[in-house]
């Protein structure tokens, strides 16, 4: 009976990958028909991001954009906490956590499978990796770490 079970073990985990395979070629394919659609964005993005100096400005020059220009479904009222006094290494962490769960890609999927949803979503996830480096960077200043993005970025900013 262990032969039986090794064996079907065996073709149990050749199919779980088979299908993650085909779930990755998907994806993939999903993410190329839509990326030239996506880039122009992100790029006016990643250049406003790059214009700010500190780990804060960045953050919320970030989440000005990305509010301002693609916002999510549901929209939060965030002026407010947006404005010059209320700007503090941890308000901005608070804020990052927020734009992650409005920008998700899991809480922003369609109903439709048209090419807006899919570049809607694509746009989701890569908005969603900027804010978690963003997050990732006000963390490491709060704890008083040094960004090591942020100093590869000042470090091309003055090579240019």
């Amino acid at each position: 009976s262990t032969k039986w079970y090794q064996h079907s073990r065996k073709l149990l985990t050749a199919a779980r990958e088979e299908v993650w395979y085909h779930d990755m070629r998907q994806g993939e394919e999903r993410r190329e028909k839509f990326l030239h659609l996506v880039k122009p964005k992100l790029t006016v993005l990643e250049n406003a991001i790059s214009k700010a100096s500190t780990v804060m400005q960045q953050g919320f020059v970030l989440l000005v954009h990305i509010y301002a220009n693609h916002p999510p479904r549901v929209v939060r009222q965030l002026d407010q906490d947006l404005q010059p006094h209320t700007k503090s290494l941890k308000r901005l962490e608070g804020l990052l956590r927020c734009a992650i769960i409005d920008y998700h890609p899991d809480g922003n999927i369609h109903n439709n499978q048209g090419e807006e949803s899919g570049e809607h979503q694509l746009l989701c996830e890569e908005i969603t990796k900027l804010l978690n480096n963003a997050l990732e960077d006000t963390m490491d200043a709060i704890e008083k770490k040094p960004s090591a993005r942020l100093a590869r970025n000042n470090k091309k900013k003055s090579e240019i």
